[in-house]
């Protein structure tokens, strides 16, 4: 007969729950005393099962009751029913718990419906064995929703890991389901900044994904959350899901990517074909231990981003041997970005000879951006393997002489489809450009080219440099900022392009340094520029407010403003013109019905000025400008200068908010909320991920050996829909511009903008507001032209010319999206609401443990990393009581029967619930440095 619990027991019961689950949420779902023989005893166990645990409670002669044996259900190994009900055995790594004399039936289908619940939509290989009746195994089956089955499948790894389960988390997934969405972006979710009251642990959350088939992308980028790149790893060991994984800017260490290479060799079945790990602390040690698992990858690899890891050129060797080992990876690979790591003559050699032998490669986009790389050996590299897919080359911040030009010269005469280069701030004087430019003329290949020669020497010669790009037909933009031209200068090259058919950008601004420059004559010849020009869209001419600026006179290119027939798109900031120019532009505005984007911050504007706009823009004169970057230093200086600033705060508020109304009917009147424009669009479009159920192309690519007979590598394609299809490398520029389901921004379009990028050291940038005026600053900020072309990628700048001025950003690739790339920059606040991205944040150090996982830390601190899991099976999972279990050398194979918690490092021998039994002795530890020396 079976004894009645009281209530003392049911106490009892609750507070050994509370204490095993530290904060996190379980409940009894079923508890009886059984009897149990010891010997030549008998005496009788509590046993219970809750949503997470089975626990064995004993009483002793004293009728004190304490826990006897207790284990999660994800340590299970095996369930073993008899078939009548007459016992049942749950079988541990280390030790079973008997039941038997009972309600069996009961505490098996109780278990098994608990176990279901907390693995949702785990392959039948992951769970646990179960002999026994057939209603046995199959408790509890039901088909959960999507956010459902993660979620549970993360409160049980929260109960796991003793951490309470985060409401923000829970919500964000909720929310990121019910949008359609398959990526899983943590860098918004509320709770992700680090020591704060709501910070939540990353282990159970991201432990959560190692069986998920839901998602097929994760993202955490600009967080100081450094933890999180060794923590991914966990489940990396399991999914085979995730296309693309996001973890830049976190400051991670070597450790992290260590674990992460580790966890490609030993999943070989992922199918992730997009990294990027930029801004990070990767160095040679993080690389040689990634490259070691990228060697292993049976799948191709479409981009790879390590840019600003302080990895030299050892590390970079690594990853080179490895790229040349692994052909499925080399020959899929379309995007490279090493930007801010450092070649030497030997990396650059051994570089050149890896691209030399990708003659059949799909690599189109290459950025070398800052790495001191010996420009002749890698660009004959490039011509002799590249130059029939390059698409995309950025050379700025590297030192280039007149061999290195010679070497850029021969290898555009060769190129067939490159329409992006980047030579930004290479110290290039104006004779250097003319090979080049020679080169890009005599090439009838080449079309609609965006060339960024800005930050070198041009105002030295500009009539040099004018001769050399006028006649070039197939260009699309031009960017000249921060050359040192003067006004002669700069009308020189406006003649040269004005006759440039397929010009649509051109940035001229922060040249002029004169301190009494002829602005009025600079003025009419940019409006004669408009007048004659019929094809620019996009006009930057920008200054500092400081040392570069052209005053008022600036107002008469709103003179010709009217008579261009093309211009979309002007930026005039930072040029102290007054509100007398804003009146002038306002005026302009009445008349004007293409301008769609208008930047003029930083130009002395004050109240005057902003009514006379919100004048033009009430009245319905003007119904296409919809983009305006929020002027917040110019409402700075207007407040600070105030006499009663709470009172003009008020007042300018009112001001913005009807000004902002009236540019958002204009949006929606224009249906431009999916438009993209050259210089403002990447900062405010909000890349919306294609639902599950949609068609992807090119997901993964697995390297097939050539037919006889076939001399080109044949690969496998794998869809979104299940199919695949065999198809080859291709080198038409169209194969490289197709967007990459589950990536977060589209691939570069013929009519794409490139974004700017400033030198890649600095990273911090701050966010900034979009409806609110800022608070007033009581002197003048230094100038930062608030939208420079583009801003898929950003990178950090570096000081400028004069005290307290920014250098200004240049162009450079894109590079995975928003706060990619080399570096994260802030997008200026605009009127339409869009967001804007905010700096990084900085993190703690992160040791990984040795033995199974640590005491949790406080949801304040960042927390530990989990033990990574050893060979196949289950997920990560601690010992379950009993003694600690330090981690092997080399893990033995493990046999296909064995369960997901044996397979993961604990020990299979069982005890016969002898409490006098002595415990197994721990396993020898070792030195993880021991295995990573790379000096």
């Amino acid at each position: 007969m079976t004894k009645e619990i009281t209530e003392g027991e049911e106490r009892f019961v609750q507070k050994t729950l509370d204490d095993l689950c530290g904060g996190s949420e379980d409940e009894t779902k079923w508890m009886e005393w059984i009897l149990k023989r010891k010997r030549s005893k008998v005496e009788d166990r509590l046993v219970l099962v809750s949503r997470f645990r089975v626990v064995s409670i004993k009483r002793n002669k004293m009728g004190k009751k304490s826990i006897q044996r207790e284990g999660h259900i994800y340590q299970i190994t095996k369930l073993v029913v008899e078939n009548d009900y007459s016992g049942a055995s749950i079988h541990f790594p280390d030790f079973y718990i008997e039941v038997s004399g009972g309600d069996v039936k009961g505490m098996a289908v109780t278990l098994m419906t608990a176990y279901h619940n907390a693995t949702g939509d785990w392959p039948e290989s992951a769970l646990f064995p179960v002999e026994g009746p057939s209603e046995v195994k199959s408790a509890g089956k039901q088909e959960l929703g999507i956010a459902e089955s993660l979620l549970g499948c993360y409160e049980a790894f929260c109960n796991l890991y003793k951490q309470p389960p985060s409401t923000d988390f829970r919500r964000h997934v909720t929310d990121t389901v019910k949008t359609g969405r398959a990526e899983l972006d943590l860098t918004h979710c509320p709770g992700i900044e680090p020591r704060t009251e709501y910070t939540f642990d990353l282990t159970p959350a991201l432990a959560a994904l190692s069986y998920n088939t839901y998602f097929r992308s994760f993202r955490l980028d600009n967080i100081g959350r450094r933890e999180a790149v060794q923590i991914f790893s966990v489940p990396l060991v399991k999914n085979t899901t995730i296309t693309r994984v996001v973890l830049s800017g976190l400051d991670a260490g070597p450790e992290g990517f260590v674990a992460l290479g580790d966890a490609f060799k030993r999943n070989p079945g992922n199918r992730v074909c997009e990294l990027d790990f930029a801004n990070n602390k990767m160095g040679d040690r993080g690389i040689a231990g990634l490259s070691s698992g990228l060697m292993t990858i049976q799948h191709g690899l479409l981009s790879f981003n390590i840019a600003n890891n302080m990895i030299t050129a050892k590390g970079i060797a690594a990853l080179v041997v490895s790229l040349r080992a692994n052909e499925a990876v080399s020959g899929t690979m379309e995007e490279l970005n090493v930007a801010a790591n450092k070649f030497d003559t030997l990396a650059s050699q051994g570089f050149a000879d890896w691209v030399t032998d990708m003659k059949e490669s799909s690599l189109a986009k290459l950025n070398l951006c800052d790495t001191q790389i010996d420009i002749p050996t890698v660009l004959t590299g490039l011509r002799l393997g590249l130059a029939d897919s390059l698409v995309h080359l950025d050379l700025s911040h590297n030192r280039i002489e007149r061999q290195g030009a010679q070497s850029i010269a021969l290898f555009l005469e060769k190129s067939q489809v490159l329409n992006f280069l980047n030579l930004a701030y290479c110290r290039l004087p104006p004779e250097a450009f003319e090979p080049i430019l020679g080169s890009l003329k005599a090439n009838g290949n080449l079309r609609e080219l965006k060339l960024i020669f800005a930050g070198n020497a041009i105002g030295a010669n500009p009539p040099k440099f004018g001769q050399g790009v006028e006649g070039l037909g197939n260009l699309h933009t031009l960017n000249l900022r921060d050359n040192g031209l003067k006004v002669d200068g700069i009308r020189a090259i406006l003649n040269s392009v004005a006759n440039s058919p397929g010009l649509k950008c051109l940035d001229i601004g922060l040249n002029i340094i004169d301190k009494t420059p002829n602005t009025k004559s600079l003025g009419e010849a940019i409006g004669d520029f408009l007048k004659r020009h019929r094809g620019i869209q996009t006009l930057q001419f920008t200054g500092d407010s400081a040392k570069i600026a052209y005053g008022p006179p600036i107002a008469q290119i709103f003179d010709a403003l009217n008579e261009s027939e093309s211009l979309t798109e002007l930026d005039i900031s930072g040029n102290r013109c007054g509100d007398r120019a804003a009146v002038a532009i306002s005026d302009a505005l009445r008349k004007n019905t293409r301008l769609t984007f208008l930047n003029w911050d930083n130009n002395g504007i004050a109240m005057g000025g902003y009514q006379a706009f919100r004048s033009c823009l009430e009245a319905g004169n003007n119904k296409t400008l919809y983009d305006v970057p929020f002027p917040r230093f110019d409402v700075d200086r207007a407040v600070a200068g105030s006499k009663d600033a709470g009172r003009f705060r008020q007042r300018i508020n009112e001001l913005f908010l009807e000004i902002n109304t009236s540019l958002k009917n204009n949006r929606e009147a224009a249906g431009a909320d999916t438009v993209l424009t050259n210089i403002q669009a990447r900062k405010q479009a909000e890349y919306k991920e294609p639902p599950l159920n949609a068609p992807a192309s090119r997901q993964v690519k697995t390297l097939r050996k050539a037919p006889a007979g076939r001399a080109k590598p044949t690969y496998t394609v794998y869809t979104g829909d299940g199919e695949e299809m065999e198809k080859q490398p291709e080198r038409s520029p169209r194969h490289h511009q197709a967007p990459l389901a589950g990536s977060r921004t589209p691939r570069i379009d013929d009519d794409d903008i490139p974004p700017p990028m400033p030198s890649p050291r600095s990273m911090n940038s701050a966010p900034s507001s979009v409806y609110n005026v800022p608070p007033p600053v009581m002197a003048p900020p230094p100038s930062t032209p608030a939208s420079d072309w583009g801003s898929r990628t950003h990178s950090p700048g570096s000081a400028g010319r004069g005290a307290g001025t920014a250098r200004p950003p240049v162009f450079s690739p894109p590079a995975g999206g928003r706060g990619s790339g080399v570096g994260g920059s802030p997008s200026p606040p605009v009127f339409n609401g869009a967001q804007s991205v905010g700096g990084r944040g900085r993190g703690g150090p992160l040791r990984p443990p040795a033995g199974p996982p640590p005491t949790p830390a406080p949801p304040t601190a960042s927390p530990p990393a989990p033990t990574p899991p050893f060979s196949n099976g289950g997920p990560p999972v601690p010992p379950s009581n009993g003694p600690p279990v330090a981690p092997r050398r080399q893990p033995p194979p493990t046999p296909p029967s064995r369960t997901p918690a044996q397979s993961l490092g604990y020990a299979t021998t069982f005890d016969d619930e002898d409490d006098d039994a002595p415990p197994p002795p721990p396993r020898e530890d070792f030195d993880d440095d021991e295995m990573y020396n790379y000096g």
